[in-house]
């Protein structure tokens, strides 16, 4: 499963990438992509 998003849906990706692996089942394959949306300040 792929969860993806940029600008402000890359911040939720990166803040909810762990989230969305529990919703899966245990030998599920997850990889996140925060394509943008790490903001520094």
């Amino acid at each position: 499963a792929l969860l993806s998003g940029c600008s402000a849906g890359g911040l939720a990706t990166f803040l909810h990438c762990d989230d969305f692996q529990s919703l899966l089942p245990k030998d599920a394959t997850v990889k996140c992509l925060a394509d943008g949306g790490f903001f520094l300040n």
